[in-house]
């Protein structure tokens, strides 16, 4: 019976030692996954702080172009007002001229 203590012995040591050595790979590995973890998530905070970087460049400019649209816009209105005024004053002056022409050849008519 000595035999198969022995043996059932060796068997649970050859075990133990498997899971040991398990266990120590596993710790290794997920020791590498969590510095890899990290190291990812420290790449990605520059990534994302220089992305915010660039944003709020592009927010001022855009802001920028904002306030010289509306200038713009108010440009256009100013010229657009001006050209229906100046219309308007061409169209008097046609119809007076075309009175006047009228009379003449009603005039010459006579």
């Amino acid at each position: 019976m000595l035999v198969a203590t022995d043996i059932t012995t060796q068997i649970l040591i050859e075990i133990r030692d498997q899971i040991i050595a398990t266990r120590t790979d596993l710790t290794a590995e997920l020791q590498a996954v969590k510095t890899e973890l990290h190291d990812t998530k420290t790449e990605l905070k520059a990534e994302i702080g220089k992305t915010n970087e660039r944003l709020d460049g592009t927010n001022q400019r855009l802001e920028s172009l904002e306030g010289k649209v509306d200038v713009l816009n108010e440009k256009v209105d100013a010229i657009g007002r001006y050209a229906k005024n100046t219309s308007r004053r061409h169209e008097k002056a046609i119809d007076e001229l075309r009175e006047r022409v009228a009379k003449l050849e009603a005039r010459r008519k006579n």
